[in-house]
């Protein structure tokens, strides 16, 4: 199948190409469903109301996380996608892209520590290039499938790939653990699989020839050795961006208990984040795509009646014009509900948290306005 509006003449730079978005988020907890059934964690099929209702906040851009890994058979020496899988995908991309949406398809929870063969796209010293070879059938088939598609279509190469459990490290003492900071072994991985999804896309042809293209740093984490580590595949290629989830500061979006947003504290860190941003990838014309971002509800009362909302809107502010004058686009991660980081009740199509939302897109809009001055 291929999509019959008319493809986009792709003459922009990356970076000029991404200041056409407003704010964006994530199908979160859908199609990434390791299982391959996109209502099993609690979330309604997608429908063109969801994104409807997301245009109607001003939203622009869509980032759509898949995992494929329920779809294929790993011992297929073609890695053959399952064909009504793969439509359902599709019909999901024209919805976004039928209302205007930049919209970002990715391979999501196919890479992550669980290691092989359920995390297929691991980094354990074992099985790298079966998974390479997978990522390459993979993303074959995915862009011959969209290869006509204009330049609203954007594909990420996989999502927070990162040391598998099973790997005993470069020390041969971090089996069993995670590991997001970015060592050299693991973010050489990591640069190799990317150069095979780059390698791969680009030669499916057509579109695809001129297509913009997303690349995570390692893990996709905003550590300083992850992102001094990422490397462009094709440096003189300008339609290739950097993906970070910059949940910042952490101890507020997902680790800490304290409900309170602090404007110098969070400056502070805001300035250091961006900083190293600034410094690695916009100075050389690679734009960086916060690709989640958003902050856990908290409460401030024990018995959690009291939501923490008037915090996260002054972080979502504040958040948004330091992104906004770095001129990095913010995708919000939304899995569904009310609690965590739950913005919409999908089955009612109603917002659970519109204020947050809205603190964002102010702050992006302030950040950006202030560019010009």
């Amino acid at each position: 199948m291929a999509c019959a509006r008319p493809a986009a003449s792709f003459s922009r730079s990356a970076t000029d190409f991404v200041k056409t978005i407003n704010l964006g988020i994530n199908i979160g907890n859908t199609f990434d469903v390791p299982s391959g059934n996109e209502l099993d964690w609690g979330n309604q099929r997608v429908t063109r109301s969801l994104i409807r209702l997301y245009k109607s906040k001003g939203i622009n851009a869509v980032r759509l996380p898949v995992t494929w890994g329920g779809h294929f058979d790993v011992d297929d020496p073609e890695h053959r996608l399952q064909p009504a899988f793969l439509d359902r995908v599709q019909d999901v991309v024209d919805f976004c892209l039928d209302e205007g949406m930049v919209t970002i398809l990715n391979i999501h929870h196919d890479g992550g520590s669980a290691g092989w063969p359920k995390e297929w796209l691991t980094i354990d010293g074992v099985n790298e290039d079966r998974s390479n070879q997978i990522l390459a059938d993979l993303w074959r088939q995915i862009a011959l499938r969209f290869r006509d598609y204009g330049e609203h279509l954007v594909f990420e190469s996989f999502n927070e790939i990162r040391k598998a459990k099973s790997h005993p490290g470069e020390d041969g003492q971090q089996a069993g653990q995670d590991d997001w900071s970015g060592k050299p072994l693991y973010c050489k991985t990591v640069n190799r699989y990317a150069k095979t999804f780059y390698d791969v896309v680009r030669a499916t042809g057509g579109n695809n020839a001129k297509r913009y293209l997303i690349i995570p740093t390692y893990a996709a984490t905003d550590y300083e050795p992850s992102c001094r580590a990422w490397a462009h595949p094709n440096p003189s290629d300008n339609h290739v961006m950097v993906s970070i989830h910059a949940y910042e500061p952490v101890g507020f979006t997902l680790c800490g208990e304290d409900p309170h947003y602090n404007r110098e504290e969070f400056g502070k860190r805001f300035s250091e984040v961006f900083a190293l941003f600034d410094e690695v990838f916009l100075k050389k014309g690679i734009p960086v795509v916060i690709g989640e971002v958003n902050a856990d509800l908290r409460f401030y009362d024990a018995e959690k009646t009291m939501p923490n909302d008037a915090d996260r809107v002054n972080w979502a502010k504040h958040y948004g014009y330091v992104a906004g004058r770095a001129g990095c686009p913010c995708f919000l991660w939304e899995p569904g509900g009310k609690l965590g980081m739950g913005l919409i009740d999908r089955k009612n199509l109603t917002w659970t948290h519109p204020e947050v939302v809205d603190g964002f897109l102010r702050g992006l809009k302030a950040g950006r306005k202030s560019q010009t001055k």
